[in-house]
């Protein structure tokens, strides 16, 4: 449940820094693109749209998106999402805790993306 929750809170901070921050949002033009962040039994998933600029997001699977981000189980994201640092995803890839799937410049531009919003929630 909590994972859940963070899910959604992930896509209200996007859908924030998008409307209170025209570099934010800048950035968020610059690319189309549908993210997935799931656990691998897919019990929790959350899918992301950001398309000219704006965010959608859902509950449902969507069919071939851009990137993914797999992990082993609901309580590992939520104790590595929570943490708001690009070092902890990559430690949880380091470890097996977290799988990226799909096209690489999309994944690069988005993690781009987490790491300007998590500079700007540790001012």
């Amino acid at each position: 449940m909590k994972f859940s929750i963070l899910l959604y809170l992930f896509y209200l901070l996007l859908k924030t820094f998008s409307f209170f921050s025209p570099s934010f949002k800048k950035r968020l033009r610059e690319k189309n693109i549908t993210l997935l962040i799931t656990t691998e039994n897919r019990s929790r998933k959350r899918y992301y749209i950001i398309e000219n600029g704006l965010v959608r997001s859902g509950k449902k699977i969507v069919s071939h998106p851009d990137m993914s981000l797999i992990w082993k189980d609901h309580e590992t994201g939520y104790a590595y999402m929570r943490c708001r640092s690009i070092m902890a995803f990559m430690m949880a890839m380091r470890e097996n805790s977290l799988r990226l799937e799909g096209k690489p410049l999309p994944s690069l531009w988005f993690m781009g993306i987490m790491g300007e919003m998590a500079s700007h929630l540790k001012k």
